[in-house]
């Protein structure tokens, strides 16, 4: 208050450490007359720092006890962990050994995992001369014999590792199990790089979310947690399900699968009149319709297939042709001809209703997989299930499926572990596999070939040698042109007819483009090969860099590079018409990191000189002074 009782006319300015909302507190850093106000207060005694992280940090997980206990090391403090390990291994020699316990204190400790000195707190005395410590810099506690004493220089710099946790919203009754394994699962897998979003400091932890690739790791976890209840809802649902006399959890024929967000269900009670409408469609003789079919209008089709009639409602008008929903299995087809509804089938509500199973991230990023993925469960048991709604307000209505047998297994469970696994592969597929670059000269777009497909693009290679010339009729299909400048044929797909014989076309298996004046059909033995050209770009630019300088950049570091081999990691991508995210390595490097320090000058980077030094004066992790030890007498 006496701060503030003598700042009626000076300047007051306040910066966002995290911003809520009216539920929410927002936490602030307040500055009067550009004096740190919370800085203040603790200099004189009259407050405790709390601990916490900016948004926006990039930073790695450390070390993990749970979801609401683990730890983070910030990257722009690497630079200051390796010089404080560097001090410890150096004077290991010169440091005392401690004599007496003393808790709470800091000193440099032993792990006996790799027999290196860290920086700890000593936590408590053992018996047998061990004593349990905390890594201050990583977060974990370990028990050692050996520990030194260090300067209180050393012992008083900041911890590098900051303890945080995640919150749990409101609507979810604690943390499971699974999520716990997910969490462990997400974070401990290796060098994953995070991002911070600051939600509330405080004086033991931090409370955060981690975002990876621009996607809160929450989103992974909710739904393997029990939800609460809500009690006003549950008694509307339930008095709402007794109104309309509709049955909870009921036997049920999936029909169709759009994706999990989008199944078509026939509830068993149903089944006695499907099979009454078939049957009178199929026996009767129907009317061909007498006007030309409208958007939304009822009819009956025959579908190709099965040369059945069906009733459908019409969805699109296409050239002579019509694009029709069977309204009582929620599949769409195309049909030449419509017939007239029967008046004893109008009435009828459609049969097939959609629904959505649970909300999952991984089934919304991986759409593609998801779908595939659920056809082979539903496959397994004959599309025969068992629905119970759980919220009939959704739109569509969100339904849990079971498998009709002992086991009763969850679908949505088991979805959930085989797309898992199934990214898992994928993953393990696309990390670190080597590859040349084959063509490009930006980070946004440039093609790989991954040497694993060496003996495809020799097949190809070797194929086309003895090409039967034979010209290509369907240009929209793969085909084979011949480049003059090196005489040879390449696999390719026409993107533009300039004039006759003059095509633009794109080599599908180096990701260039040439001109050519003949088109081939491809040989039938390539068809089944897919393109080997991999279009990627950098999962990390640099940012406020303008495009002609990354270019440059780029194309220096390439021709640095020319004819070596890359490391390459790449994300799974469910749009073919964009580039994978791709992480580069050349020479044990980050490509990345290669391209940001030349950027600026756009000159090869300088080799890397390592020199000896002393750290003489420490401000903070971005302000210290060394020594060289060359320049020491």
């Amino acid at each position: 208050n006496g701060i503030f009782n003598e700042s009626y006319t000076k300047l007051l300015r306040y910066e966002y450490l995290s911003q809520g909302d009216y539920k929410t507190l927002s936490y602030v850093q307040l500055y009067i007359d550009d004096e740190d106000v919370a800085k203040k207060l603790i200099a004189d005694g009259y407050a405790k720092p709390l601990e916490y992280v900016a948004s926006g940090c990039v930073c790695y997980i450390s070390h993990v006890n749970g979801i609401c206990d683990f730890y983070i090391q910030l990257e722009r403090d690497s630079k200051g962990l390796e010089l404080i390990e560097m001090y410890l291994r150096d004077n290991e020699k010169t440091l005392e050994p401690l004599e007496r316990f003393e808790k709470g204190a800091i000193v440099a400790a032993l792990f006996e995992e790799d027999a290196l000195w860290y920086r700890a707190e000593l936590l408590k005395e053992l018996p047998d001369s061990r004593y349990e410590v905390l890594f201050i810099d990583y977060g974990n506690t370990s028990t050692t014999t050996k520990c030194l004493k260090v300067s209180e220089e050393i012992a008083k710099l900041p911890s590098l590792s900051k303890k945080c946790s995640l919150q749990l919203p409101e609507t979810h009754t604690g943390w499971s199990q699974e999520a716990e394994a997910k969490f462990a699962e997400l974070t401990g897998e290796g060098e994953l790089v995070f991002t911070t979003q600051l939600l509330k400091p405080g004086t033991d932890h931090v409370t955060i979310n981690l975002l990876l690739d621009e996607e809160n790791i929450i989103d992974h976890l909710l739904p393997l947690c029990p939800k609460k209840e809500p009690k006003a809802a549950a008694s509307k649902e339930s008095l709402a399900e007794a109104s309309a006399g509709s049955v909870a959890i009921t036997k049920a024929i999936i029909t169709e699968v759009e994706s999990a967000s989008q199944i078509y269900l026939q509830f068993a009670e149903k089944d006695a009149l499907a099979d009454s409408i078939c049957t009178k469609l199929n026996a009767g003789k129907l009317q061909p319709k007498k006007d030309k079919g409208h958007l939304d209008d009822l009819c009956v089709v025959q579908c190709e297939s099965d040369k059945d009639f069906y009733r459908a409602r019409i969805l699109e008008l296409l050239d002579n042709r019509y694009r029709v929903m069977l309204i009582d299995f929620g599949m769409v087809i195309d049909v030449d001809a419509l017939y007239e509804t029967p008046d004893e089938f109008t009435t009828i509500p459609p049969l097939a209703e959609v629904f959505s199973l649970e909300p999952c991230a991984d089934f919304e990023k991986n759409k593609s997989l998801t779908t595939e993925s659920l056809h082979d469960l539903l496959e397994s048991c004959g599309f025969v299930v068992v629905a119970e709604i759980l919220d009939q307000t959704a739109s569509p209505p969100i339904v849990r499926l079971t498998i009709k047998d002992k086991n009763g297994l969850n679908i949505f469970e088991q979805l959930q572990k085989l797309v898992e696994a199934k990214l898992k592969r994928i993953q393990k597929e696309n990390e670190n596999s080597e590859c040349v670059i084959s063509h490009g000269h930006r980070p946004k777009s440039f093609y790989v070939q991954l040497k694993r497909n060496s003996p495809d693009l020799d097949l190809v290679v070797k194929t086309l040698k003895g090409l039967e010339k034979v010209p290509l009729q369907n240009t929209k299909v793969m085909g084979v042109a011949y480049s003059e400048e090196d005489a040879c044929y390449y696999r390719c797909l026409i993107k533009s007819v300039l004039k006759e014989n003059d095509f633009v076309v794109f080599l599908v298996d180096y990701g260039s483009t040439m001109s050519a004046t003949e088109i081939f059909q491809l040989p039938r033995e390539l068809v089944d090969i897919p393109p080997l050209a991999l279009h990627c770009q950098l999962s990390e630019i640099p940012e406020d860099v303008p495009d002609h300088k990354l270019e440059e950049a780029f194309s220096a570091l390439l021709e640095q590079h020319f004819g070596e081999v890359y490391e390459i990691t790449t994300q799974p991508n469910e749009d073919d018409t964009k580039p994978h995210f791709a992480k580069l390595r050349i020479n044990y490097k980050d490509f990345s990191q290669e391209l940001a320090s030349t950027v600026a000058g756009v000159q090869k980077p300088l080799q890397v000189e390592l020199h000896n030094c002393v750290v003489v004066q420490y401000d903070d992790p971005k302000s210290f002074y060394v020594q060289m030890e060359a320049d020491v007498p």
